[in-house]
């Protein structure tokens, strides 16, 4: 403490004392919540028109005291109500061509909704007689009911600016309001504005890389006809990124059936059943698409692929060589080929083993002729596709040395 001696008065004056005095309520009325001038400003804000002021007041009690003023419906009912008004001159602004902030705009419509379901939730929890005295209901449904045209509109513009963010919570809040017939059923939209404004909530889910949000939304999306094969693909590209094999499969299923010249769904569901080993499902899907397209080399490709993790030489043979009828310069089949004869002299090689005479003649003739068409179909893969030593170096090297070609043998082994 500061004591000053007064040589008029004799005495000492405690100046601390008289400061401590001065700064005390001031300091005390920040630490004491007192509803009714938080109030008495948001309504003289209000009656004013100040009501980027109210939006203020609302935000600056909610910070000081969010304890008791975030259970407060009182305090939501006035910022929804000033919020409403807000976006209502920037609809002025944007009505009579000046520079409206279409970004504020559509926040301060959505603040409506957030704070009006949040006045109209905590206005009906019952009081300590038991009774729900709900006295916002009416005029909160009435400022749902002007606004809700307005969502969509939003999560397109948000979309469009790629705010994805924003535009999945506008979508969301407008269908959340739109299935909630029983509190809001005035609020009801049109079937087609759900099923757009779902499909928004799913592209806008998938483009941050929330699967999982876009999940409850595919349903409804995918009821819009104008964007169905880009959701459904979406919807295939969320179950696997989420791990649900089951969803997966059956939307690439319907993927395939509804879209068959579409490669994703087809071949991403050929990869799926080969990640299974289920070989015969895929060839069963690929013969399905060979009734629709004949011509197509890949789909004569993968057959004979499937054909030959089932053991089923003969027909992947055939596919194989199908395949190079229709694209002369298939590396890969010829290779597939030159692989199947190579894989049946090993066998005819085997099959050597006791036999004498003519029947042991007629099995090295046979020899001879599979490793002659091995080597040529092997040759054929080097020939359109030299820099791809995968598809035939090996494969050559072993029908060099099998068929006594040194010289060609080693060419080929000074290779890597």
């Amino acid at each position: 403490m500061d004591y000053r001696f007064n040589y008029k008065t004799g005495r000492y004056k405690a100046l601390a004392f008289v400061c401590l005095c001065f700064f005390t309520p001031t300091a005390y009325a920040q630490d004491t919540y007192k509803k009714s001038a938080f109030i008495k400003e948001i309504k003289s804000n209000m009656k004013n028109k100040a009501y980027a002021r109210v939006t203020d007041n609302v935000r600056s009690a909610l910070q000081k005291f969010p304890d008791v003023v975030s259970i407060d419906p009182e305090y939501y009912y006035y910022n929804i109500q000033a919020c409403h008004a807000l976006a209502l001159e920037e609809e002025k602004k944007m009505y009579l061509g000046q520079k409206a902030d279409t970004v504020k705009y559509f926040d301060y419509v959505y603040t409506v909704f957030t704070d009006g379901t949040r006045c109209d939730s905590l206005a009906n929890i019952p009081n300590q007689k038991g009774r729900v005295v709900n006295s916002y209901y009416k005029h909160i449904l009435s400022l749902i009911s002007d606004n809700m045209a307005k969502l969509p509109a939003g999560a397109r513009f948000s979309f469009q600016k790629k705010n994805y963010q924003r535009a999945y919570d506008y979508a969301t809040m407008f269908l959340r309001i739109a299935e909630d017939s029983l509190r809001f059923q005035q609020c009801k939209a049109p079937a087609a504005e759900v099923h757009s404004t779902s499909a928004i909530a799913v592209l806008s889910a998938y483009a941050q890389g929330k699967y999982r949000d876009a999940l409850p939304h595919l349903p409804m999306a995918l009821n819009e006809n104008t964007r169905h094969r880009q959701i459904l693909e979406i919807a295939c590209r969320c179950y696997e990124g989420v791990g649900d094999t089951l969803h997966f499969e059956h939307s690439l299923s319907d993927g395939v059936s509804r879209y068959p010249s579409d490669s994703y769904f087809f071949l991403s569901l050929v990869k799926l059943y080969n990640d299974q080993h289920r070989y015969a499902d895929v060839l069963e899907q690929t013969k399905r698409m060979l009734q629709i397209d004949s011509q197509n080399r890949d789909l004569w490709y993968i057959r004979g692929k499937e054909e030959t993790y089932l053991s089923r030489d003969d027909e992947a043979l055939q596919s194989f060589v199908t395949a190079t009828e229709i694209k002369t310069d298939d590396a890969e089949s010829y290779s597939a080929i030159g692989n199947i004869y190579l894989n049946m002299s090993r066998k005819a090689y085997e099959q050597q083993s006791g036999l004498t005479g003519k029947n042991l003649q007629n099995k090295k003739n046979e020899l001879h002729n599979l490793y002659l068409k091995s080597k040529a179909a092997f040759e054929s893969a080097r020939q359109y596709k030299p820099q791809d030593t995968a598809l035939w170096l090996s494969g050559l090297k072993e029908i060099y040395f099998k068929l006594n070609m040194g010289k060609e043998l080693k060419a080929i082994e000074k290779m890597r």
